[in-house]
């Protein structure tokens, strides 16, 4: 079990590849679209608790992680915003930045 204050993974940040506080999907418990959301909620719920650690390196790679899962979720959304039709201006509007910087970042993806 975890102690007090403890929050589980938050020492294998370094990587991002594979998280050992992210739940598996149980086979046909879970449809896979939605797993990965749950997946990710899970995740930024953990994160955000150990963000907030006294414990500086603790809370600064959660802080790092964070920044990489909000980076992995914006490219996720920008991806569904434009197989729906959504224009490079309303995915700008949405994200409060302009349409040359989004369309830079994620053009390629």
């Amino acid at each position: 079990g975890l102690g007090p204050g403890e929050v589980r993974g938050v020492h294998d940040f370094q990587g991002m590849r594979r998280h050992r506080f992210a739940p598996a999907r149980q086979s046909r418990l879970t449809k896979p679209g939605c797993q990965r959301t749950l997946t990710f909620m899970t995740e930024a719920t953990t994160l955000a608790a150990a963000a907030g650690s006294p414990d500086p390196k603790e809370g600064l790679r959660a802080v790092l992680a964070l920044r990489r899962l909000l980076e992995r979720l914006e490219a996720i959304q920008v991806r569904n915003a434009r197989r729906q039709g959504w224009s490079w201006q309303a995915i700008a509007d949405s994200l409060e930045v302009s349409k040359q910087a989004v369309h830079k970042k994620h053009n390629g993806n």
